[in-house]
């Protein structure tokens, strides 16, 4: 090490210590930057790509929607003609586009389908597993809606009773579907002689959901219910 004019020991500078640094390891800072280079343009790539094939989804379920109200205002022949072709469609955006805003449109409409030909079984099974895939999604529960009036359709009142209860449980605070949930919830109970249990449930929609239209319904069964003497 250097020494002073004084004969100490000179302490080495900032500049020399970073020097002789990068000197011995020059090869491997070389490969450590060109590994956050390449990373960098990857991950800009990805991104890109995924902003397109979620554009390219976008567009093909704006077709595909177009071809549902088509089919929607079609007679039974003329569905029947259209059908087969959004279905397929439909179909392959959902695997295309899995986990894009376009693949879960398709999966809802597709149960919408089902449900609007009275096909209830297809309904339910879709409706539901739309709401599996997609839980965080805001038609997840406006999609266990309308799973619980297929199995209601159905006559599976037990299968209803748990899809309704489940959109309160999961989505009560923030879902425009819970009080139409909870009420469907207390006319099931009503549909099993369970008169009690859909009281609560009337007296939880005036309480939680004061103003909805479906309160006033709520106060309107109970009044119903008092007078044939059930509660």
């Amino acid at each position: 090490m250097a020494k002073t004019p004084g004969g100490e020991e000179a302490k080495p500078k900032v500049a020399d210590i970073l020097s002789a640094f990068l000197q011995r390891y020059r090869t491997h800072l070389i490969v450590v930057f060109a590994v956050v280079i390449v990373g960098g343009i990857g991950a800009v790539v990805f991104f890109e790509l995924q902003s397109r094939r979620a554009e390219e989804a976008l567009v093909r379920i704006e077709a595909a929607k177009d071809q549902y109200e088509q089919w929607q205002g079609a007679d039974e022949e003329t569905r029947a003609e259209l059908e087969p072709e959004l279905i397929a469609e439909l179909e392959a955006i959902r695997e295309r586009f899995s986990g894009t805003y376009g693949a879960l449109r398709a999966r809802y409409i597709e149960a919408s389908m089902h449900y609007e030909a009275e096909r209830y079984e297809e309904a339910l099974s879709a409706f539901v597993q739309l709401a599996d895939q997609y839980s965080n999604a805001h038609l997840a529960p406006r999609a266990l809606l309308y799973g619980g009036f297929a199995a209601e359709e159905l006559g599976e009142f037990g299968r209803a009773e748990e899809i309704f209860r489940r959109i309160v449980e999961s989505y009560g605070d923030q879902s425009v579907e819970a009080p139409r949930a909870l009420f469907g919830l207390a006319r099931v109970y009503e549909a099993g002689d369970r008169f009690e249990e859909a009281a609560e449930a009337y007296d939880r929609l005036l309480e939680d959901y004061t103003g909805s239209p479906w309160s006033d319904m709520a106060r309107n069964r109970l009044i119903v219910l008092r007078a044939q003497e059930r509660i």
